[in-house]
């Protein structure tokens, strides 16, 4: 299962109830996945600069869409194009149900500025660059349940093919070996029981920090972001969070009117944290910085604070951010490769502990069982 990580709980129901029907579910949350929506903004990015209506730029992509057989997301572009031209909303909110909301809010401020280029190619660099992020991640989670396989198969292979004719050895000779009985213990933990109970146990593991993500919230949470993969997910999402948040008041929208309006459709996480920056900006009158550090849960990130506190103040502010922003996905890219080293070496050790463990206890048997066969 691909794993991508969904930073806001952004699907939007539809004013025309479409998402009544599973088709339509699919299309949105499927069909219209990150790899179409790119190929789409950065058309509209290269043909709004060429003077294409936008609506014709859809029309165009959907009919591409369609030669290849593929009926899915024209479908969508079919109500987007229909809620400009019928409904008269304006490209950002004719985008909100089908997007996820950082994307809305980028394509709102481009909207609002007048500059829809700029907002897409914004977004495509910005979702570029986390994904490659979050490639690194994916090779923290799947090495460490590749050797548990490992481990589970050698200790499935010793229980099927193995102890059995050990153990009728060791019981006709009516003698004891240690290293069998450790043998024949580890060797139950592959029993196909077990297994199952391991997988589900991996399954549970997986959902509850799946949930944990972007919902999680308080104290525990706070302390579980020093490791991952809560680190990196507050890394990522702080990361795309700024980024919107300057384009909004690049475009015009004062800083508390855009925390507002991020507030508003955030995950719990993350409206825990904008609410804490909203209120120290209101209440307590310091710059954004003040604001972040103020608010105790170091976000966006330690490292992009201090990177927002050595630029402010003057004219140009956010324009220096957005500039230093291309520089946050780099090192958190670097942290995170580097996190993902550390980790494969750790599961590493861990793992030729385990076989080499088991290959001397294994050694160990065949040696009693030498001496049982001398001593007959």
């Amino acid at each position: 299962m691909s794993l991508q990580i969904v930073f806001t709980d952004a699907r939007q129901k539809n004013d025309r109830g479409s998402n009544s029907s599973v088709a339509s579910w699919l299309d949105r949350h499927l069909s219209f996945n990150t790899r179409v929506r790119f190929r789409l903004y950065k058309m509209i990015a290269v043909r709004m600069r060429q003077r294409a209506t936008f609506e014709r730029i859809l029309t165009l992509y959907g009919r591409q869409l369609r030669r290849r057989g593929k009926t899915s997301v024209p479908r969508i572009l079919d109500e987007i194009i229909d809620s400009i031209v019928t409904d008269g909303k304006n490209y950002a909110e004719a985008f909100r149900p089908f997007v996820p909301e950082d994307e809305y809010m980028m394509i709102f401020a481009g909207t609002k500025s007048g500059d829809i280029p700029g907002a897409m190619e914004l977004i495509c660099d910005v979702k570029s660059r986390t994904g490659v992020i979050l490639n690194s991640a994916k090779k923290m989670a799947t090495q460490p349940l590749l050797y548990l396989g490992i481990i589970v198969v050698y200790l499935y292979t010793i229980a099927r093919f193995v102890i059995p004719s050990l153990l009728v050895g060791i019981t006709m000779s009516k003698t004891d070996s240690m290293a069998l009985d450790i043998l024949v213990f580890a060797s139950r933990l592959a029993s196909p029981v077990n297994a199952v109970l391991i997988l589900c146990f991996l399954a549970f593991s997986f959902v509850a920090t799946w949930w944990s993500l972007s919902r999680l919230t308080g104290f525990l949470r706070l302390w579980l972001e020093k490791i991952p993969p809560w680190s990196i997910y507050r890394n990522i999402q702080g990361y795309i969070w700024m980024s919107s948040f300057i384009a909004l008041v690049q475009s015009g929208v004062p800083e508390s009117e855009a925390l507002k309006n991020q507030i508003d459709r955030a995950n719990p996480w993350l409206k825990e944290r904008l609410s804490a920056i909203l209120y120290n900006l209101k209440h307590q009158g310091g710059s954004l910085p003040d604001a972040m550090w103020q608010a105790g849960f170091d976000f966006p990130s330690p490292e992009i604070i201090d990177d927002i506190e050595s630029c402010w103040g003057g004219k140009g502010a956010y324009q220096r951010l957005l500039e230093a922003s291309k520089n946050w996905a780099d090192e958190i890219q670097i942290a995170t490769t580097t996190q993902t080293k550390y980790v494969q070496s750790g599961f590493t050790i861990l793992m030729m502990t385990v076989l080499g463990g088991l290959m001397i206890v294994s050694e160990m048997v065949g040696r009693d069982m030498m001496n049982i066969g001398h001593f007959h």
